[in-house]
C-alpha cells in the first residue's frame, strides 16, 4: 500500500486533502510518535491531532523522523475551547506550530463551538492570510451553529469534522455543509466500536461479497459518499486494513442496505424494549440495588375489573403505536430507495409467522387499501377511533405505574409518541429558546420560512452575535 492509492478531495479553497487520514485521539503522548511513524510507513499521508489530545509533539517528531518531505504529509490540528478568543487563539496557533515542528499547518479547526469561537475564527483567518495555515474549518458544528458562523466570517469553513459513521450518517446535515462548499470529515468513522460494528450482520454480509471486513465496508461507504475519514488505531495490522479500502466499490444494493442502518425515524418502542431486556439481564446488580434504593409503597384501592379493562386498552393502543412506528420506518425507507411497497400485503405476510398473529393486522391491510399513501397508521379512521377511545385507560395505567414505581417503558414511550405526534407545537420550541438564552444557540421562528436562523439578545446585556457572553 502506498500513498498514491489514497484518493483526495479538493477543498473549497483549492487545497487537496487525502480522503483517508490517521487519527490520534486518545493515543497516549508517549505512544504517539511510534504510532504515527508506523502509520506513515504503511502509507498514510494525512495525520489528525488536536491541542486537547496533548500529543502534537509526538506527531511532529514522527513526521520529522519519517524522512518524508513536509509537503507530502497533510497535518490537521484543532484549537481547544480554553484557547478561544482572538488573542488566545493566535497564541495557541504559534504554540501548535512549535509543538508540531513545522512552519505551517495544513488544516486548522475550531474543536468545539464553545467560548468566543467567532474571535477564534478571526485569528484563524489571519493565520491563513499570513501563511501559517493552508485551510481552516470547524469541528462538531451542527447546522444551526454552522450556518450562523458562516454568516459572520470572511472565509467559509473548508471542513466540518463531525461524528459520522454508518449508524450516524449526517444525512440531513450534509446538505447544509455542501451549500457552502464545506467538506464533511468523519471522526469516529468506525463508531468507536459501538453497535457491534466489526461483526454487524449487514456490514459483514457486504464484506463477504467483496472479500473485505465489516470495518472496511463501513469506511468504504463513507468514502463513496465523499466523506473524509480518519480512523484511529495503534495496531499496525489495523492501520493496514483501514487503509486497504480503495480496491473495491460498493454497488447500489450495498449502498441501500448500509444506508438503511440510519433512517432517522424514531422507533421509541423498540429502543425501550431493548433497554428493558438489557436491564432485566442485570439480575444480580438489580438484587443488590433493591436493598439500597427504595420506591413508593404500592397501593391500589380502585375497581380491579375497571383497571383490567384500562390495561387492555393501554396494551392495545401501545401495540397500534408500535405498528405505526414500524410502518413510518418502511415509508421513509421506501422514499429513500424508491421502493414500491405493498404495505397491506406486508401486514398479511406477518400473519403467516409463528409469533406475530395480531388480529388487527387485517385491519392494517384494510387501512392501506383505503389509503395507499397513508402517512401514519394513527391517521386511519379505524385506528384513530381505537386509540382515541383507549387513551383514557392508557393514561390511567401509565399514571398508576409511575405512581407505584412500576416501570412500563414501552407503554409510556408509546403514549409519549402519541402525544408528541398529535401536538402542533412541542415543548422543544421553548427548549430551543432556552438554549439560545444560555448557550447562544440560534433558532428558527414559526413566522419565518424554515432554514432561517435567529439569535436574540434575551437579557439586554449581551451583544448582537451568538458568541456573546451573557451575565444574566
Amino acid at each position: 500500500m502506498t500513498s498514491r492509492s489514497i484518493p483526495t478531495i479538493t477543498l473549497n479553497n483549492g487545497i487537496a486533502i487525502p480522503q483517508i487520514g490517521y487519527g490520534v485521539f486518545q493515543t497516549p503522548p508517549q505512544e504517539t510518535e511510534r504510532a504515527v511513524r508506523e502509520a506513515l510507513e504503511v502509507g498514510y499521508r494525512h495525520i489528525d491531532t488536536a491541542q486537547a489530545y496533548r500529543n502534537e509533539e509526538g506527531v511532529g517528531a514522527a513526521v520529522a523522523a519519517s524522512g518524508l518531505p513536509r509537503e507530502e504529509v497533510f497535518l490537521t490540528t484543532k484549537i481547544w475551547i480554553t484557547n478561544s478568543g482572538e488573542e488566545r487563539a493566535a497564541r495557541s496557533i504559534d504554540d501548535s506550530l512549535r509543538r508540531l515542528g513545522t512552519d505551517y499547518i495544513d488544516l486548522l479547526l475550531i474543536h468545539q463551538p464553545f467560548g468566543d469561537y467567532y474571535g477564534t475564527y478571526r485569528a484563524m483567518e489571519k493565520a491563513l492570510a499570513a501563511g501559517k495555515v493552508r485551510a481552516i474549518g470547524v469541528s462538531n458544528f451542527f447546522p444551526d451553529r454552522f450556518v450562523d458562523l458562516v454568516q459572520h466570517v470572511e472565509v467559509p469553513p473548508a471542513v466540518n469534522q463531525m461524528e459520522t459513521h454508518v449508524f450516524n450518517q449526517q444525512a440531513d446535515n450534509r446538505a447544509w455543509y455542501a451549500k457552502y462548499g464545506t467538506a464533511l470529515e468523519s471522526w469516529g468513522p468506525l463508531a468507536q466500536g459501538r453497535n457491534n460494528i466489526f461483526t454487524h450482520p449487514v456490514l459483514s454480509a457486504v464484506g463477504e461479497k467483496h472479500g473485505k471486513t465489516a470495518a472496511q465496508v463501513a469506511l468504504r461507504y463513507l468514502i463513496q459518499l465523499g466523506i473524509i475519514v480518519i480512523p484511529k488505531t495503534v495496531h499496525r495490522e489495523r492501520m493496514v486494513t483501514n487503509l486497504d479500502v480503495t480496491d473495491f466499490r460498493l454497488d447500489d444494493a450495498d449502498l441501500q442496505a448500509i444506508a438503511a442502518l440510519d433512517e432517522g425515524v424514531p422507533l421509541t418502542l423498540i429502543t425501550e424494549a431493548v433497554f428493558a431486556r438489557s436491564l432485566s439481564a442485570m439480575k444480580e446488580e438489580r438484587v443488590a440495588a433493591s436493598a439500597e434504593l427504595s420506591g413508593p409503597k404500592k397501593t391500589f384501592a380502585g375497581d380491579r375489573a375497571a383497571f383490567l379493562s384500562d390495561l387492555h386498552d393501554a396494551l392495545y393502543a401501545a401495540k397500534i403505536v408500535s405498528y405505526a412506528q414500524g410502518y413510518a420506518l418502511m415509508r421513509q425507507a421506501a422514499h429513500t430507495y424508491g421502493w414500491n411497497l405493498n404495505n397491506g400485503g406486508i401486514a398479511l405476510m406477518w400473519r403467516g409467522g409463528c409469533i406475530i398473529r395480531s388480529v388487527f393486522l387485517g385491519k392494517i391491510k384494510e387501512a392501506f387499501d383505503r389509503m395507499p399513501n397513508l402517512t401514519n397508521l394513527l391517521l386511519d379512521p379505524f385506528f384513530k377511533e381505537k386509540v382515541l377511545t383507549a387513551q383514557s385507560g392508557w393514561r390511567s395505567v401509565v399514571a398508576s405505574a409511575v405512581t407505584n414505581g412500576i416501570p412500563v417503558p414501552s407503554m409510556s414511550a408509546a403514549l409519549s409518541y402519541f402525544d408528541g405526534y398529535r401536538t402542533e407545537r412541542l415543548p422543544a420550541n421553548l427548549l430551543q429558546a432556552q438554549r439560545d438564552f444560555f448557550g447562544a444557540h440560534t433558532y428558527e421562528r414559526v413566522d419565518r420560512e424554515r432554514g432561517t436562523f435567529f439569535h436574540t439578545n434575551w437579557t439586554g446585556k449581551g451583544g448582537d452575535t451568538s458568541a456573546s457572553t451573557y451575565t444574566a
